[in-house]
């Protein structure tokens, strides 16, 4: 339903819905320290990864997506649609809006880091 979270279908707790509706004071005060690393990011920044979230991760059940791979589909998504250099988050901060939107780094059983439960589509 339109202004509702899209954490239901992607894990995500970003929607471009609900920041458009946050005004700036709001946002800062319900920043949890999880989340400090991303309050800095502009508006724009956090909900064109949402919309990166959006159309290009889902949940699956025990497959695991390595964060290298994660960062290249980003990466190529804002090529695609026109962002470039400090318009599109860095390294350390795409992982930060991943941890915010609740899509956590696990080890692999061979001990790389990657996301798990998690796809590209």
């Amino acid at each position: 339903t339109p202004g509702k979270s899209a954490s239901n279908r992607y894990g995500a707790r970003y929607s471009s819905q609900s920041d458009a509706s946050d005004d700036d004071s709001d946002a800062q005060d319900s920043e949890s320290s999880t989340n400090d690393a991303t309050g800095h990011m502009s508006k724009e920044l956090k909900q064109f990864f949402n919309v990166f979230v959006d159309k290009s991760l889902d949940v699956k059940p025990y497959a695991w997506l390595d964060f290298d791979a994660a960062l290249k589909a980003y990466t190529g998504f804002c090529k695609r649609n026109g962002l470039r250099g400090k318009d599109m988050a860095t390294s350390a901060q795409f992982r930060s809006l991943m941890e915010a939107a609740e899509w956590q780094m696990k080890a692999k059983p061979n001990g790389t880091k990657a996301y798990y439960n998690a796809c590209l589509v």
